[in-house]
């Protein structure tokens, strides 16, 4: 029978072991933001789960205060040692008035998940509440990723987006071709000159579902690129997700599906985010890079995109800046980046409920 000090004790060795997994897992999670995912896919995990063990190191740390505060102390360090990482994942600003409407340049990037056409039973009852929200929202430059069109009457979306952006340009570059007129790709539209645009080809596999593409705009006399980005989905189903996170019985077959989606997804996008840091290398011009990135911060992809260019949440929002609209909370994966002649006053992410993505907004201005 255990005494008092023995019971005690055994808390503590449970305590320490937690306190031991919940460091290797914050630790984990700092270390996926370096390691090549194409090699240790695994580690890149860990960041997705940064909120878990960022919390779970606050709740021991406060545990430990009331059993053994020194304790409390390598945690606390833990999460100090993490600070420039924290960084990344959280902004705290105030709304920033800006300069005249006249000198701004307000970029919407905006995954419109083909304008919900698969949704058949109400698909275009959602195609208009994307196309009403995108009017009353009004910006200069729009990046739409998943972007879908038809070159017959069968689902009208283009004729419609002319009609609410009548001062724009559409850059469109289809990613697929089906063989009835479908097209789905990414669609930039502009309101100021287009002078040049161009796309890359950053998928290896035959249906180029991912995409990037380039617009050179004329403001003033200054030219600008604006990179429009779709890199490799997870593709995790609803459904897979409700069943890991009940536990049903296919939990473990779900879990394992997952994984390999997971894999697949984490090696696509090494691949693809270097190609289109190359291609950012060659610009000539100040450059916004917006779009749907498919990853978070603590990941190899953001840490190529920000290790050179700014991220506008970070420069100018507010709070964890969510954008993934799903069973899986708190997930920022949607980005507008931007070289250093900008400055990003204002930032704002909408909470929409109409596809799997929230629309997010930026208001640049050159800086020289």
């Amino acid at each position: 029978m255990l005494t008092n000090g023995g019971i005690l004790k055994f808390i503590k060795g449970i305590l320490i072991t937690v306190n031991i997994i919940f460091l290797l897992g914050l630790f984990g999670c700092y270390s996926a933001y370096f390691i090549n995912p194409s090699d240790y896919w695994f580690i890149s995990l860990l960041g997705l789960g940064y909120y878990i063990w960022l919390i779970a190191n606050l709740a021991i740390i406060i545990i430990w205060i009331f059993i053994k505060w020194k304790y409390s102390l390598v945690s606390l360090v833990a999460i100090l040692i993490g600070l420039s990482y924290h960084s990344k994942m959280f902004a705290f600003h105030l709304p920033s008035p800006g300069d005249t409407k006249n000198d701004r340049i307000r970029v919407m990037s905006y995954n419109i998940q083909l304008f919900k056409y698969y949704d058949w039973k109400k698909n275009e009852i959602q195609r208009d509440k994307i196309i009403d929200f995108i009017s009353k929202n009004d910006a200069d430059v729009y990046c739409f990723q998943e972007y879908f069109q038809t070159r017959n009457q069968e689902f009208i979306t283009t004729e419609k987006m002319k009609e609410i952006l009548p001062e724009h340009t559409m850059h469109f570059e289809a990613g697929v071709v089906k063989y009835n007129n479908q097209e789905f790709g990414l669609a930039t539209f502009s309101k100021f000159p287009i002078l040049h645009s161009g796309y890359i080809t950053i998928d290896s596999t035959k249906n180029r579902t991912n995409l990037v593409i380039y617009t050179d705009l004329l403001i003033k006399k200054d030219t600008i690129r604006v990179y429009n980005v779709h890199l490799a989905s997870n593709h995790l189903n609803t459904n897979e997700v409700d069943s890991i996170m009940n536990t049903s019985e296919k939990s473990i077959f779900f879990a394992k599906k997952w994984m390999k989606k997971l894999k697949n997804g984490y090696k696509r996008r090494y691949e693809q985010v270097n190609i289109l840091a190359n291609h950012l290398k060659r610009s000539p011009y100040s450059t916004i890079i917006a779009g749907d990135f498919n990853d978070v911060p603590m990941s190899y992809t953001y840490r190529i995109m920000n290790r050179k260019y700014r991220d506008a949440f970070i420069e100018s929002g507010s709070g964890i800046g969510a954008t993934y609209n799903g069973n899986l909370p708190m997930l920022r994966i949607d980005y507008i980046f931007h070289t250093s002649d900008f400055d990003c006053k204002r930032f704002k992410v909408y909470p929409q409920s109409t596809t799997d993505h929230y629309p997010i907004m930026a208001d640049f201005y050159l800086s020289r």
